[in-house]
């Protein structure tokens, strides 16, 4: 992996990325501090970028840190750059958060 980013994101930083093989639990969720709880059974965390992740290595979790710096924030996406054989990708995901107060019905 080249990159980790955030795509319209506003009122949040990505602060930390990182790929995390998958041990029983597959979701860490949302915990005060860092790293979650959770994640103290984890093997040492690898640094999103600049990792090598194949296919042997069996499944892992993209794990990011992520800093409000305001109180409503959003992004549309995450996306991943990263090169396989040679050659140039990116990965995007077809999800987006919003972080609010206070939710519409």
């Amino acid at each position: 992996m080249t990159r980790v980013a955030l795509e319209g994101a506003e009122g949040v930083d990505l602060r930390e990325s990182y790929v995390v093989p998958i041990a029983g639990q597959t979701l860490v969720g949302l915990a005060p501090g860092w790293p979650p709880a959770e994640a103290s059974s984890w093997p040492p965390l690898a640094k999103a970028e600049g990792s090598s992740v194949a296919s042997s290595d069996g499944d892992t979790n993209l794990v990011l840190r992520l800093e409000l710096t305001v109180a409503e924030a959003r992004f549309a996406s995450v996306s991943i750059d990263y090169q396989a054989d040679g050659q140039k990708y990116r990965a995007q995901s077809r999800y987006s958060v919003e972080v609010a107060a206070r939710c519409s019905p």
